[in-house]
Formats: C-alpha cells, structure tokens, sequence
C-alpha cells in the first residue's frame, strides 16, 4: 500500500471512529433520522469536512515509535494514534477561530466554511 493510501485509510479509521462514538451514545434509542439530520448539521458535516483533509499524520506516528520504544509488541492498539490525531485536529480548529486563519490543510478554515459556532463545537467536541 503506498504512503498515500495508508494516509487516506487511517483518515477514514478517524472519522468511521468518531461515527461509531456518535452512533453509540449521542443518539438515544429510538431517536428519529430528523435528530440525525441536525447532529450532521451541527457537528458531523463539519468534522468529515476537516478530518478527510490531508494531513502528516506526525502525531500518530510518534504514539506509534513511543508503543514500540515502551516495549509494545506488534502496532498499538488502532484506536491509540487515532485519539492524538483527534485531539491535534480540535486544537487546530480553536487555533484556527483564535487566530483568525483563513486556510487549513489547503482549504478555507473550518470557521469560515461551516460558520463560528459550528467550528467552536466542533473543535471543542474533539
């Protein structure tokens, strides 16, 4: 697989992880597709939008080195590099709203894209 694919595969890894955290406890059960529709509207859109930019990934490879220097055998646990990658990507979202940036990873910045409050709770939720 080239570096490129694994780069978009553990992407996609990001965001399936942060759907199946949703699914499994934002939603009540028996809650409608029209709640559905207002969490996408409110969070989901926005953090597909960021986290499918590309990225370095250089967090998720330094937890990957720290498991294998710490005597971890084989990789770590998929979710590990993942969580650093996650909480990274919400502190640029601030970083970005604090500083006022206009691009990230090639595209407008989140706040200006998906508007102030959905960045905010976007990033802070991260």
């Amino acid at each position: 697989m080239t570096q490129a694919a694994l780069l978009i595969e553990r992407r996609a890894t990001a965001l399936s992880l942060l759907e199946e955290e949703l699914e499994s406890g934002a939603f009540p059960s028996g809650a409608s597709a029209i709640d559905r529709k207002h969490w996408d509207s409110a969070l989901v859109d926005a953090l597909r939008d960021f986290l499918l930019r590309p990225g370095k990934e250089f967090r998720a490879e330094l937890v990957r080195a720290s498991w294998v220097l710490g005597g971890g055998s084989g990789d770590p646990p998929g979710e590990l590099p993942m969580i650093v990658e996650l909480l990274h990507a919400g502190s640029l979202i601030v970083d970005d709203i604090e500083d006022g940036s206009v691009a990230r990873r090639g595209q407008p910045a989140l706040h200006l894209r998906h508007g102030l409050p959905t960045a905010l709770n976007a990033g802070n939720w991260l």
